[in-house]
């Protein structure tokens, strides 16, 4: 069985051949089993621990990682203490812009501290 594809891409026409002795271009005759019934099988429970004893850890019962916890906390502490930090700043001390920032010296140093 021969097939033959002509693709019109633009202003290009291409033409391809397949050929297979095992093509099958009609419909099959006898229509298709129906579906096997399949019966559910029970369950078994599954293993806690492992060969050597050590407890498994499954996804589903915790799906956030420790550490996933301690970045949030830090992530948190970090815009807390920017938040508080200016609003002291700015309302007890008066200063405005970038000098309303907590620590501005120490974080403008930070970079060429850090190597």
């Amino acid at each position: 069985m021969t097939f033959i594809f002509s693709i019109f891409f633009y202003n290009s026409h291409q033409q391809f051949t397949l050929t297979s002795k095992h093509a099958c271009i009609t419909k099959p005759t006898q229509p298709p089993p129906p579906p096997a019934t399949t019966q559910a099988k029970p369950t078994e429970p599954q293993p806690t621990h492992g060969p050597t004893g050590q407890p498994y850890h499954h996804k589903e019962d915790n799906p956030i990682s420790l550490g996933t916890i301690l970045d949030i906390c830090a992530l948190m502490l970090v815009i807390t203490y920017l938040i508080a930090g200016t609003s002291f700043m700015y309302f007890r001390r008066g200063e405005r812009g970038k000098d309303a920032l907590p620590n501005l010296a120490f974080w403008m140093m930070l970079p060429g501290l850090v190597k």
